[in-house]
């Protein structure tokens, strides 16, 4: 099963041709998913993967990581916004 798996900087992913599912240790390590969209919401992801060139798979998942790696630096930041706003505002003085 390993040779179906890349591994990247952020997680495991698995070969796009092929489904993965299954165990590794007790850990699952892939897992097929249906995406339900509009006939609309299709016809867009459809022109932005044809815009640049990769395929609707692709855009969605680089969509979901965007999405993602946005919500996790807006906690971040207001994470920070809270603890220091104090300091902060010294600074902007």
């Amino acid at each position: 099963m390993t040779d179906r798996l890349k591994f990247t900087p952020v997680g495991i992913e698995a070969d796009p041709r092929r489904t993965l599912v299954g165990t590794a240790g007790g850990t699952v390590v892939g897992m097929a998913m249906n995406l339900r969209l509009t006939d609309e919401d299709t016809e867009a992801l459809r022109a932005y993967a044809a815009e640049h060139g990769t395929s609707m798979q692709q855009a969605a998942l680089d969509a979901i990581r965007q999405m993602l790696h946005g919500e996790r630096r807006s906690r971040f930041i207001r994470h920070i916004l809270d603890e220091d706003r104090e300091l902060l505002h010294r600074l902007s003085q």
